[in-house]
């Protein structure tokens, strides 16, 4: 099946309990959302992107984040996420999307090329880089369909697979027909941790890009190497 209409949905909430609003935290006086917003322009053009976050009023900034940015919001339930993703692709028309998570600084937008390539030409249901993680933590990413999605949402679904939205399929990948991508960087990498889980991960990722001055789109191989070199 041919796509027509794919997407990006940068999934964000404030309410993160063990660094409070990170997604709102400044990286070089830039919050994170826009960090990963911009290293995911590497991939998507600008209309093709949404922030798709709760009607929570501690999101109410991350949306003006979003107006003032001019970038696409949706706003939808808090918890689950698998239910937000899917009136998120109503809304905008998108018959696929590629999935990120906001506290993600250091986005592999180029494997995240590569595995778009792939994804495109539509005969897989699901394209990742997480099936097995062979990836350090924060390299995460994965292209899915909208039909493929709505198969888990007709299930009888814990709230843990409501809220981490892809793992229903992975637990079922006999049904489903899978792309997994595996990490070439070898074991050297495969312990590092490049997501933003607490204090001690926003001051890596800030002493990351300070060495890079700054640059929020520094290449992922120089990212690794620097991380290793630091840490």
């Amino acid at each position: 099946m041919k796509l027509k209409n794919l997407g990006c949905i940068i999934f964000a909430r404030s309410n993160s309990k063990r660094l409070k609003k990170k997604v709102l935290r400044e990286i070089g006086g830039i919050p994170l959302v826009l960090i990963v917003f911009s290293r995911v322009r590497k991939v998507f053009p600008k209309n093709k992107i949404v922030i798709a976050t709760s009607k929570n009023r501690f999101d109410d900034n991350l949306v003006k984040i979003c107006k003032k940015n001019n970038i696409k919001f949706f706003r939808g339930n808090l918890n689950n996420v698998l239910q937000r993703g899917i009136q998120c692709c109503n809304k905008f028309n998108f018959d696929s999307f590629m999935r990120v998570c906001s506290d993600r600084p250091f986005f592999y937008y180029e494997l995240a090329n590569k595995m778009k390539k792939k994804f495109r030409e539509g005969q897989y249901d699901i394209v990742t880089n997480v099936f097995p993680k062979t990836f350090p933590k924060g390299l995460t990413c994965e292209f899915i369909k909208f039909n493929t999605l709505k198969k888990a949402n007709e299930k009888d679904l814990t709230k843990k697979e409501q809220e981490h939205m892809i793992n229903y399929f992975y637990k079922n990948s006999k049904n489903f027909s899978i792309k997994n991508y595996r990490s070439k960087f070898g074991i050297r990498y495969k312990d590092l941790n490049l997501s933003i889980d607490n204090i001690k991960g926003l001051n890596m990722s800030e002493k990351i890009f300070e060495k890079n001055f700054f640059n929020i789109n520094v290449p992922t191989k120089t990212v690794l190497k620097d991380a290793k070199e630091l840490f």
